[in-house]
């Protein structure tokens, strides 16, 4: 794929919430389902955006901001990053946007979310 073959995807920026607690993704591109974590101490937008675009050309991308990261709130008591409770959650939100089958890439803690 090259610039000049596929114009650049829309991507938009999209708030889903569970249970009071409202978390931020970025949403691109039509397809199978990939889902994205970025690492602690940053944001979808931040880290994964240039691999946004480039899925979204033949995939419909969900990058999530984790708890407490760049637009998503805290989970509630505050917690951030606890792997276990943040996986929760996030089967929560796919449950709500109606994704139940899906490929998954994550970094770092992101990746440490993606596994659990």
């Amino acid at each position: 794929m090259t610039p000049e073959s596929h114009p650049s995807p829309t991507i938009l920026r999209r708030f889903v919430a569970i249970d009071g607690w409202s978390a931020h993704y970025l949403k691109g591109g039509d397809g199978p389902p990939v889902v994205l974590f970025h690492s602690a101490n940053a944001s979808a937008k931040r880290e994964l955006l240039p691999l946004i675009k480039v899925l979204a050309q033949d995939h419909s991308v969900y990058a999530f901001d984790l708890p407490g990261h760049g637009d998503s709130e805290p989970l509630p008591g505050g917690e951030t990053i606890d792997v276990p409770i943040a996986a929760e959650r996030m089967l929560a939100l796919f449950d709500a946007l109606g994704l139940d089958r899906f490929k998954v890439y994550g970094a770092h803690t992101g990746g440490a979310l993606a596994m659990e």
